[in-house]
Parts: C-alpha cells; sequence; structure tokens
C-alpha cells in the first residue's frame, strides 16, 4: 500500500467523523468500493506524499487492506493547500452548523495569511519604487460573522452564537451541540451563567439609600424555554460577590429600602434573601398584569399567573413616604414581549415616594435616567422602553 503522510495541522483543520459515520463510510467502501480519490499532495521541501483530503477514506481502505485511489494536486504552498481542505469539507452536507462555522472562521484565518504572504511579495524590495495600497486579491474585509453568514447561509445571529459557543465553550458543549444534544441558545445560556459565576462584574461605587431589584430566580425546572440569561440560586443571590471580592450587601445604606421583586412561587426565597442582606419586610406591592382591562396569563402549575409581587423591605430608618406620594398596593400595567421584564412605571412611582434621592437598580436590563444601573444584561442589545402615555402619569399623580 502507498505511504501516505498526515500533516497534523491540517489533520486539525476540519472535524472528525463520529464513530458511527466511520463505521458507515467503513461498510460502504468495503461493500461498493471507493468512489472519491483520496487528494494528495508531494510537498516540495520534503518531497512526502501528504494528504489534503481524505483522511476516513485512507485510514478506512489501511484497514480493510484494499489499495486506496489515489489523485494528486498541485498546490502553491501549505496555506493554499488547506484552504483547499476547508473548502471540499465545508460542501459536504453532513456537516452540523457548528461545524459550519468552525470551518468558516477557519477558511478567513487562512485567506488572510493567504493575503499577507500575498503583500509581502508584491511589496517593493529595498531601493525600489512603489506601494502596495490596494487589499490583495482573497482578502476579506468587513464584520466576521456577516462574512461567516454569507459563506455558510446562516443568519448573523446564529453565527454569532455558534462563534461564542466555539471561542468559550468547552469541547464538550461543542460536541453536544454538532450532535443536536444541546441546541445553540441552551448552550450560549450555559456558557454565560459560567462565566458570570467566574468573573461577576464590577459593582457599582458608593452606597444607595433607594433600591430596585429584581434578581434572576432559579426554578426548579429550566429546560430548553429556560430565560436567555443566567440564573442564580438562592445561595448564589445572598452570597454574590463581584470580580474584586466586594459583596453586594456593601451596596446598601446605613438606612435603605428595598424594593424586591417577588413571584408568587419564589416568596420565601425572595424573604430569605431580602432578611439575609440586613432587611426588614415591611409591605409589597402587587403587579396586575393586564392590557386594556384584560388580565395577561402566564404560566403555573397550580393557577394560572396574572400576578407578581414586589416587596418592600427596610434597612435602619430611610424614613416613609408623606402620604400624598404613596401608591396603591396595586400596579395595573402591561407584561412586554421580553421575558421577566418589568414595567417601566416601577421606577416612577419609587421616584415619587422617595424624590431626589440616590437610586441603584441592581439586575438591571437598561438604564433609566436618574438611576445607576448594574448587570450583566446591560451589555446585551438594549431593551426598547415602553411608552408611558398620559394617562398613566396622571394615575401617578393620585
Amino acid at each position: 500500500m502507498v505511504d501516505l503522510h498526515v500533516n497534523p495541522e491540517l489533520f486539525a483543520l476540519v472535524p472528525e467523523p463520529t464513530k458511527e459515520d466511520f463505521a458507515a463510510l467503513k461498510k460502504s467502501i468495503e461493500a461498493n468500493g471507493q468512489h472519491n480519490p483520496i487528494i494528495v499532495w508531494k510537498d516540495p521541501v520534503s518531497s512526502k506524499d501528504f494528504i489534503i483530503d481524505g483522511h476516513s477514506r485512507y485510514e478506512t481502505c489501511k484497514q480493510l487492506k484494499i489499495e486506496p485511489i489515489i489523485e494528486y494536486k498541485q498546490f502553491d504552498n501549505w496555506l493554499v493547500a488547506m484552504k483547499f481542505a476547508v473548502q471540499v469539507n465545508s460542501n459536504r452536507r453532513h456537516l452540523s452548523a457548528i461545524q459550519k462555522v468552525e470551518l468558516a472562521l477557519r477558511e478567513i484565518e487562512i485567506e488572510g495569511k493567504i493575503a499577507k504572504e500575498r503583500q509581502k511579495s508584491t511589496l517593493p524590495k529595498k531601493g525600489e519604487k512603489g506601494f502596495q495600497k490596494s487589499v490583495p486579491n482573497g482578502m476579506h474585509t468587513g464584520n466576521t460573522c456577516e462574512i461567516v453568514s454569507k459563506k455558510t447561509g446562516l443568519s448573523s445571529r446564529t453565527v454569532a452564537r455558534l462563534k461564542r459557543i466555539l471561542d468559550d465553550g468547552t469541547d464538550e458543549l461543542k460536541r453536544d451541540v454538532a450532535s443536536g444534544k444541546k441546541t445553540a441558545a441552551s448552550a450560549e445560556r450555559l456558557i454565560k451563567l459560567e462565566q458570570i459565576h467566574t468573573n461577576p462584574i464590577s459593582l457599582p461605587e458608593g452606597k444607595f439609600k433607594i433600591i430596585l431589584c429584581d434578581v434572576p430566580y432559579k426554578y426548579d425546572f429550566e429546560g430548553e424555554g429556560a430565560p436567555n440569561y443566567p440564573t442564580l440560586s438562592e445561595e448564589e443571590i445572598i452570597k454574590l460577590k463581584d470580580q474584586h471580592g466586594r459583596p453586594i450587601t456593601d451596596l446598601f445604606a446605613t438606612d435603605a429600602i428595598i424594593f424586591f421583586w417577588a413571584p408568587f412561587p419564589k416568596l420565601e426565597d425572595a424573604l430569605r434573601i431580602i432578611h439575609a442582606w440586613g432587611f426588614s419586610y415591611k409591605t409589597g406591592i402587587v403587579w396586575s398584569k393586564e392590557k386594556e382591562g384584560i388580565s395577561q396569563q402566564g404560566t403555573g402549575h397550580y393557577v394560572v399567573a396574572t400576578c407578581e409581587t414586589i416587596l418592600i423591605a427596610t434597612k435602619g430608618k430611610p424614613g416613609i413616604p408623606l402620604p400624598k406620594n404613596r401608591p396603591l398596593g396595586i400596579l395595573r400595567a402591561p407584561r412586554t414581549n421580553t421575558h421577566s421584564q418589568k414595567p417601566d412605571i416601577t421606577r416612577h412611582w419609587i421616584e415619587k415616594m422617595y424624590p431626589n434621592e440616590k437610586y441603584l437598580e441592581l439586575f438591571a436590563r437598561e438604564t433609566a435616567k436618574g438611576w445607576t444601573a448594574w448587570g450583566n444584561q446591560l451589555d446585551f442589545p438594549k431593551i426598547t422602553k415602553p411608552v408611558i402615555k398620559k394617562g398613566i402619569l396622571d394615575y401617578l399623580e393620585r
């Protein structure tokens, strides 16, 4: 049998077949023979015959003791040979979406190296006139995700999600996505969760008297429909520290009041967190999720959820609002299409209760005028604020 060589760098460029795929290939070649030739290039430097495409076919032929069918091709150098190998594998239909993105990213990287080499060859030598001004043929410009999107036919959002998995995910997670065991969305959520645990963002400077808080509760059942943001257990929320080791409780002034969102299934958790942070529960507000007077139905195991609560708790002596500034105990406002987003009007209620204070929103999704916002989702695409109609503002003045 002809002796062919494997270049480790080139071999690592393309995804290895699964055991099932390799077994199917072996069975096919054993029954029907080898149809596609093994592409080989004779490296002019070493004079060795290297496999450019067809590593699995070559291994199968060796195991079956069959003389392989070989086709020699000429390439200018190893970079061009690698680009050919990536392009050939990119056109194979059995690749998963993440494998297509991985190959496209590698192709872009190789093209960049080829372009640099070409540019070096066109630059004027010492003592010569002229300068290479144009971008060499083959060099891509523009956003990487958009380029990969065009190469693979996937959306830019999907490419960005898969690129994050390739950059930050474990090998096991990548395999799970490639095999379909996990969706790209759930894999990305796991990465976000791991990153918030290992490198929580810095807490804001100073101490705050007025706090609005919407913690990312971890529920008992978090499947594929779980929220697309990192959730935390009760203990993780209580003991949360930023990357500098500063505890979240360091944000609270000696005299402070907290408005703490608590869905009914998480009331006990919310109360334990509040107490662990040094606050004492006082009262609460119910958010009735209504649109044009009709309740908006959510999910629930015992009842259909239409409400959430805001627990109000104090630390020290923050004072109580003037009678004219006290809101009703029920907030009637529609929910948005964004999972867990709370009514923007809540901040206006708090500002009226405690005017001209230093306000802090914990686990925020967006920034608001006059408020210090802290939360890992602030780096994500900005959520469009709902329009507050004049009728609602009139309601605040009651």
